[in-house]
């Protein structure tokens, strides 16, 4: 039986999809968080960010800066929430990794906003004793990058309305 993500790409249809390629679809959450707000699914099934593969993630990624981009150039927005709600103590409702791209403007009502309070000195040592320990024997996986080719005929960019773009950024 398949988890109900995965059933989306069986009726994609019945969906707002506005990026697909073979490695995944992005759509337009049914029930938004904001005006706007984009769900990045990985085509495969997987129920968390550890088991998805770093080829994926990285295009899930990348996928997910683009729709983020879009959407400031399109909605007018000062903001975006990239989100992972990475198991079900971290909020996953579906037992599917997804990312959630969430606009935001000011005002907007959506506090993500937690009680910041300063860490105790030996737990914080603790941590970092016992992620060191486990991180030292893990690996990043990298694919050997071909160098650029570069071509005659570069365009050159205005720098001046790319600045006057990122500015509309900033809130």
């Amino acid at each position: 039986m398949k988890c109900d993500i995965c059933n989306i790409f069986d009726h994609k249809s019945a969906f707002k999809i506005i990026y697909e390629d073979e490695l995944c679809t992005a759509l337009m959450h049914e029930s938004p968080a904001n005006y706007g707000h984009v769900l990045v699914i990985p085509t495969g099934h997987y129920t968390i960010m550890e088991l998805v593969p770093d080829k994926i993630i990285e295009h899930v990624f990348s996928v997910s800066n683009l729709i983020s981009t879009a959407l400031f150039e399109t909605l007018n927005i000062q903001g975006t929430n990239i989100i992972v709600n990475n198991g079900v103590e971290a909020g996953q409702k579906e037992p599917h990794f997804y990312i959630n791209v969430i606009p935001r403007t000011e005002n907007d009502g959506i506090n993500f906003e937690w009680k910041a309070e300063p860490a105790n000195e030996d737990s914080l040592k603790t941590a970092e004793l016992k992620l060191n320990e486990v991180i030292g024997k893990m690996t990043v996986q990298q694919e050997e990058k071909k160098p650029l080719e570069i071509h005659e005929s570069i365009e050159k960019v205005d720098d001046e309305d790319y600045m006057f773009k990122q500015l509309r950024k900033i809130p």
